[in-house]
């Protein structure tokens, strides 16, 4: 008998590769994302991101990835402080509540001071001021720019022509192999859209580093309520859903709420056309979330990933696959190359109109 003797490291190195990917993006999620350290004082966005700028002068920058975002700071020091703070990819028009004073420092940029009380709590939220109103309104679906950088600047510049789109949502697969100058060059190239914007993410990201990519653009799991409508967002960049992402998506889907409800992932749940095996690992699974989504009222499902423009329905809910944002080939399956989606929601018709924008 052949005996081999493996050292400890040896053994934690195999642990760690055998780490579920998705897991750890979903535990990041909950655990880091959003959050920053001031030292005596924790800053909080509910959801977005939180980075230290200053920790002595107490300055904390946050990047919303929703349209109405919750503020928190948990204080241990002795006497009351104030945090001064930028609030970066928001509406001009936000209101805090409770109200405070808004300086508009730059394009979808906002500064404040909050005063948290000694070894208290301060809470806010930040949201536009007629945000809880069912009426029409349209924002921008943008499939998979996966590095086309030059090619995603001509649909930037028709979206930022159209005054009627208030937000842009991105499909994910935004980089092309997920390293962080890639994610930086993404950044900038989305800061240039005249609105705010929101992306899931995609399996290019995931390749990479992930961990920076989530650190930079908030959390990849979200749900938000936006004028009569809820939007759920997920990741299944790894062709699965975690299941803490399952139940959640359930309870964002199962509470009261508004009546409309779009969903949003990368990878669809099945491959509609077969052609590139581009839907989940499961298929088992993939029929799940298609029942769940159907027994949840979503009245669409948005995803990428396949490099074409498709619609579709299973479980009697609506879906489009659209993955030509920027990236440099696509199937075409229908003679659209590059495009992006103009989505118009009337909560009260409880009605969606989806429009094709080909960028040529």
């Amino acid at each position: 008998m052949v005996r081999a003797h493996v050292p400890a490291a040896g053994i934690v190195l195999l642990a760690a590769a055998c780490l579920d990917p998705t897991a750890e993006r979903t535990t990041r999620d909950l655990e880091e994302i959003g959050r920053a350290d001031l030292g005596e004082i924790q800053a909080r966005i509910e959801p977005g991101v939180a980075e230290s700028i200053d920790r002595d002068a107490l300055r904390v920058r946050f990047r919303a990835n929703a349209p109405q975002v919750t503020l928190r700071f948990d204080s241990t020091a002795s006497a009351e402080r104030k945090v001064s703070v930028e609030l970066v990819n928001v509406f001009d028009d936000l209101q805090t509540d409770p109200p405070l004073a808004l300086q508009r420092t730059g394009e979808k940029r906002l500064a404040f001071e909050v005063l948290v009380p000694a070894s208290g709590q301060r809470q806010l939220t930040v949201a536009r001021p007629d945000e809880a109103e069912a009426r029409p309104f349209r924002f921008a679906w943008v499939g998979d720019v996966q590095g086309g950088l030059e090619r995603f600047a001509q649909v930037r510049e028709r979206i930022n022509a159209d005054p009627t789109v208030e937000f842009v949502l991105f499909a994910g697969d935004d980089t092309n192999s997920g390293q962080p100058d890639q994610i930086r060059d993404f950044l900038a190239a989305a800061e240039a859209l005249a609105v705010p914007w929101y992306t899931v993410i995609g399996n290019h990201e995931a390749m990479g580093d992930e961990a920076f990519f989530q650190r930079a653009v908030g959390r990849i799991n979200v749900a938000f309520d936006y004028r009569g409508t809820r939007f759920v967002l997920v990741d299944s960049a790894s062709g699965t859903l975690d299941p803490r992402v399952h139940q959640r998506m359930a309870d964002w889907l199962g509470d009261t709420g508004p009546g409309l409800r779009i969903v949003a992932m990368h990878l669809p749940p099945f491959d509609y056309e077969g052609l590139r095996d581009g839907g989940f690992n499961s298929r088992t699974e993939g029929a799940k979330v298609m029942s769940r989504l159907s027994s949840g009222g979503a009245d669409l499902l948005l995803s990428g990933h396949l490099h074409t423009l498709r619609f579709s329905s299973m479980a009697d809910v609506p879906t489009v696959v659209s993955g030509c944002g920027g990236v440099g080939f696509g199937m075409r399956l229908d003679g659209s190359d590059l495009h992006y989606l103009a989505i118009d929601v009337d909560p009260g018709r409880e009605a969606l109109t989806i429009g094709l924008v080909e960028v040529r």
